[in-house]
């Protein structure tokens, strides 16, 4: 199944787990540099959960909402994705070959390898209940899917020539190898995906997923028609709810709000977020086409979004948006 390598890892060479305590505390820097302050707003107040997000000089910060406490973390993690509990993450670390166990993102000690000569293919998808995840790698020729238990941190038997995956509500696996979907060891989806865009089944792929309220969202790719990729929604039993032509170019990841409305889009080459509404709703004009990342709120009223300098804050009912100052995100995530 040929594919372009998102070489995140090729280039860094390790991932870290980063652990963050239960009760809330944290021993990273709380900033009081008054530049740094997050803005007192109803918007804010009104909003739960934790914001992610990696500044253009590799270091992690967060902000704790409603609080608007504003925390730091370590340096030298170019990519984070923090697990849906935000007491776990997973992240580049440098250039060794380790995985770290950090708390708070400042203090690390090595738990475990992660293995060599290996190429990430996908951006990790975490189980809705955070005991795993699953990424696509290469150690050869060929892809796999990787699993990773957090407690405790092993790797589960690899599903080769496997590539996209994502994880039922329920937190079951489902994974693809391009041409069939998989899940609980059977084939959930085979010959109906050629004919869902009507191409042949050696040129139509599957290269993203993720599992939404009405059912499972496929990024299917024709590489007959270069950069042509539609969006398919199928029920649980097999019926297709919809199917959306997306703008130019492959995706390779896919976001869904909490309550279905919205999804995020991510471009394999690009590295660009695109939002798309699952109804005739339009996203705020706050919220542009593309940004450099978009998360969701845990209760799905508003959305992050990571700009060039800027950090914004949307209400996706009302519109209202409130940025956050003296930020310059890479990614950026919404946690519990």
């Amino acid at each position: 199944m040929p594919r372009a390598a998102v070489a995140i890892i090729a280039a860094i060479g390790a991932l870290a787990l980063l652990s963050w305590s239960s009760d809330g505390r944290t021993a990273s820097h709380v900033s009081h540099d008054p530049r740094l302050a997050t803005p007192a707003t109803d918007l804010l107040r009104s909003a739960r959960g934790t914001i992610w997000w990696v500044d253009a000089g590799c270091r992690v910060e967060l902000v704790r909402l409603p609080s608007g406490a504003r925390v730091r973390g370590g340096t030298g993690h170019c990519r984070l994705w923090p697990a849906p509990s935000g007491r776990v993450a997973l992240a580049t670390a440098g250039t060794s070959t380790a995985a770290l166990l950090a708390r708070d993102g400042a203090r690390s000690i090595l738990t475990s390898v992660f293995p060599r000569r290996t190429t990430l293919e996908s951006s990790p998808t975490w189980a809705p209940d955070s005991s795993a995840l699953a990424f696509c790698a290469t150690r050869g020729a060929q892809p796999e899917v990787m699993r990773l238990q957090v407690s405790p941190t092993r790797y589960e038997r690899p599903l080769r020539h496997r590539c996209a995956a994502t994880w039922t509500r329920g937190s079951r696996l489902i994974t693809s190898d391009g041409h069939h979907v998989y899940g609980q060891g059977q084939r959930l989806i085979d010959r109906t995906l050629p004919l869902l865009v009507h191409g042949s089944r050696r040129s139509v792929e599957v290269t993203a997923m993720a599992e939404s309220p009405a059912g499972l969202v496929l990024a299917l790719s024709d590489r007959a028609v270069p950069n042509r990729t539609m969006l398919v929604t199928v029920h649980p039993n097999g019926n297709v709810a919809r199917i959306d032509l997306v703008p130019r170019g492959t995706v390779d990841a896919i976001g869904v709000s909490p309550d279905g409305a919205w999804l995020s889009i991510g471009y394999q080459i690009t590295g660009a977020t695109r939002i798309v509404a699952m109804d005739a709703a339009k996203p705020p004009p706050a919220v542009p086409a593309l940004s450099r990342g978009l998360a969701f709120s845990p209760d799905g009223r508003f959305v992050a979004v990571a700009l060039p300098g800027a950090l914004r804050v949307v209400n996706l009912v009302t519109g209202d948006f409130v940025t956050l100052p003296h930020v310059d995100p890479s990614s950026v995530s919404w946690t519990r």
